[in-house]
């Protein structure tokens, strides 16, 4: 018996939480939960490719923190960063007073 590439692995067990996420979503439940619960049973599982698909699943999360890291830094203006104690430091100095899109009144 030919065993499944574990990349295929991995992307199935991806897809199979995602399905299990919109379906409780569709049934009216929680649906972090029972993905969370379902992460737990196929994590106690053991299987031939166990290693190499947490070794996918971690490679998934670091993307999804560098994502995420960098959406939170777009959020970062300079109006921000001048606030509070952000104000006295040399590089909060170095910013503009004045908004570039504004004009004084």
């Amino acid at each position: 018996m030919r065993h499944p590439s574990i990349t295929r692995i991995a992307v199935d067990d991806q897809a199979r939480g995602l399905a299990i996420f919109g379906l409780s979503q569709l049934l009216g439940t929680s649906g972090f939960l029972v993905t969370y619960l379902a992460a737990v049973v196929t994590g106690a599982a053991q299987y031939h490719a166990r290693q190499q698909v947490e070794h996918f699943f971690e490679g998934m999360a670091w993307l999804a923190q560098i994502a995420l890291f960098v959406m939170l830094g777009l959020l970062v203006t300079g109006h921000f960063l001048r606030m509070g104690s952000a104000a006295r430091s040399p590089s909060a100095r170095a910013l503009p007073r004045e908004h570039p899109m504004t004009t004084p009144s």
